[in-house]
């Protein structure tokens, strides 16, 4: 519990919110969607940041692309970027620097998201 949950749309190249953990993971067999694969373990969480969608912060969003320790080496113009900055798996895990730097511009007056 209270691990950080952040979250990017792959398809959309976004983040979009910034979860806490508020219970110890538990498994069900309920559905949650109609059509939905199985995930049967499932987290609880609270929204630390939880902007809506016309506010999401584009990955590559310059002032925000400079402050995170995970792109320090890469170059987003070459094919495959996402894959060297270890972003095209479901969960990777992100430092308490780069997750406090996303928190802090999803935080931000929505002048300043795409």
């Amino acid at each position: 519990m209270g691990d950080r949950l952040v979250v990017y749309v792959a398809q959309k190249m976004v983040w979009a919110g910034v979860y806490r953990v508020s219970r110890e993971a538990y498994k069900s067999d309920e559905l949650l969607y109609p059509g939905e694969s199985r995930y049967v373990v499932r987290l609880e969480v609270e929204p630390i940041v939880e902007p809506d969608d016309a506010h999401y912060v584009e990955i590559k969003t310059p002032e925000l692309w400079k402050q995170l320790e995970r792109f320090e080496s890469v170059n987003h113009k070459k094919s495959g970027w996402i894959y060297n900055a270890q972003l095209a798996a479901s969960l990777c895990q992100l430092s308490d620097s780069d997750t406090q730097a996303i928190i802090n511009y999803l935080k931000r007056p929505a002048s300043n998201s795409r």
